[in-house]
Formats: structure tokens, C-alpha cells, sequence
């Protein structure tokens, strides 16, 4: 095998190019130290001020704080969520469906001053009341609804205020 080869020293002119060109290259890789520097040094005093916030609170202190209220505001809202369906449920037992008839129960009497009120729930439990006007005499009745229906025999006055009350 063949020794290792001899490299033949460089002539002045060479030397004097290979010189400026590690000048070149030191000067370039200077200047961009320099600039990485000073653009690291701009980036370091933003991220100083980022990282300050308001009255001098951190960035982090402050997001820890809104993180606190935005677990308050989670809590509020399932709180109200809670009072919201409690207040459906009790709605739904409350009246809210009138149904209004208005008729003439006798002959002898003048326009309709008789009537049957429907007044049920959302499921469909309350009461009918009539009242019935006569010229000697006037009455009022009232009857239990219970899921639309009722105990007693309802007339076709207080079944149409039901079926009006149903539909409203």
C-alpha cells in the first residue's frame, strides 16, 4: 500500500487568498453574531414587558387569576342550570292553560252570561268552574281535572273550555 500523500505546500499567493477568504468568513459569521445579539437583546426586553403585566402582575399570575374565575363562572352557570330546571319542574305544576266558554243556559235569559272556565296545568290537572246565570238564580260549580279527565260527568259546555284549555 502506498503511504500516505504528501500534500504540497501552498505558495505565498495562495496562502495570501486562503487569508482573506477565514477573513471573510470570520468578519460574516461576526456581523451575525452581532446582529443575532442585538435582535436576542430586542426580544429579551419584549418578552420582559410581555411577561409584566398590568400593576406589575406576571403574565402568569394573571392568567392563573382568570383561570380561578373562569372555574367561579363554570360554578355559577351549573348553579344556575340547576335553578333553571328546578323552576321548569315547579312551572309545570303551575296553571297555565284557561279555556273560556261562554253560553246561554236557559231560554229565558238574555245573551250568553253563563260560562265554564278550564284552568289546567302543563299536565293537564286543575279544575273546571261553571257558573250557570239564571234570572231568579245563579250558581257556580267547580270540578276536578286530573289528567283531563274528571270524577264527575263534565257538560258540553265545560268539555269544550277542556278541550280549549288543551290546546293552548
Amino acid at each position: 500500500m502506498e503511504a500516505a500523500a504528501i500534500v504540497k505546500p501552498l505558495s505565498g499567493v495562495e496562502l495570501t487568498h486562503l487569508t482573506y477568504a477565514l477573513v471573510i468568513v470570520a468578519t460574516f459569521f461576526g456581523l451575525s453574531s452581532l446582529y443575532l445579539a442585538m435582535k436576542l437583546h430586542r426580544l429579551s426586553g419584549s418578552y420582559q414587558k410581555m411577561m409584566q403585566g398590568a400593576e406589575g402582575k406576571s403574565i402568569e399570575e394573571m392568567m392563573l387569576a382568570r383561570i380561578r374565575e373562569i372555574e367561579e363562572l363554570k360554578q355559577s352557570v351549573g348553579d344556575l342550570q340547576n335553578q333553571q330546571r328546578l323552576l321548569s319542574l315547579d312551572g309545570m305544576k303551575h296553571l297555565q292553560r284557561l279555556g273560556l266558554i261562554r253560553f246561554n243556559a236557559f231560554d229565558n235569559t238574555g245573551s250568553d252570561l253563563s260560562f265554564s272556565l278550564a284552568m289546567t296545568d302543563a299536565e293537564r290537572n286543575g279544575f273546571v268552574l261553571s257558573g250557570i246565570y239564571g234570572r231568579e238564580e245563579s250558581r257556580v260549580y267547580a270540578k276536578p281535572i286530573v289528567a283531563g279527565e274528571s270524577t264527575y260527568m263534565l257538560t258540553k259546555e265545560e268539555k269544550q273550555a277542556l278541550e280549549a284549555a288543551a290546546k293552548k
